[in-house]
């Protein structure tokens, strides 16, 4: 009868020590692929934010924006996402704060090919918006 114990006890703990492995395991998977998915998500956003992100390749399609005076810039990145001229409203966001220029009220036609930067030209300088604006 003691032998049966014993044979249990240590079968007990075996499957203890497995189940405990295997636990530790799929605890570990799963923080390295949320750790990957956060990596890549920050890679993509600091990609977008910094590099020359375009939705569509030349020619792409034109869209008219129309900036009212004290519309908030990211209700501004939220028409250019909805227009499909931007990737992201939030990374556009934070590149047109990061340039600290005033954008301008006024019509404007971008293109979808026109990198963050090019759009950010358009709608903060006031002799591109000359050839750029239409008029009201």
């Amino acid at each position: 009868m003691t032998a049966q114990r014993s044979k249990a006890n240590s079968f007990m703990k075996f499957m203890s020590f497995i189940l405990q492995l295997s636990l530790n395991l799929v605890f570990y998977v799963v923080v390295i692929l949320l750790i990957m998915m956060l990596t890549t998500k920050a890679y993509n956003f600091s990609y977008q934010v910094f590099g020359n992100v375009v939705v569509d390749s030349k020619p792409g399609h034109e869209a008219q924006i129309k900036v009212n005076k004290g519309e908030s810039t990211l209700d501004l990145a939220k028409v250019l996402e909805s227009n499909r001229l931007i990737a992201d409203k939030y990374s556009f966001f934070v590149k047109a704060k990061l340039t600290e220029q005033a954008i301008l009220p006024g019509k404007y036609i971008l293109n979808s090919s026109m990198t963050y930067s090019e759009i950010l030209d358009v709608i903060t300088k006031v002799a591109s918006n000359k050839d750029k604006v239409s008029k009201e």
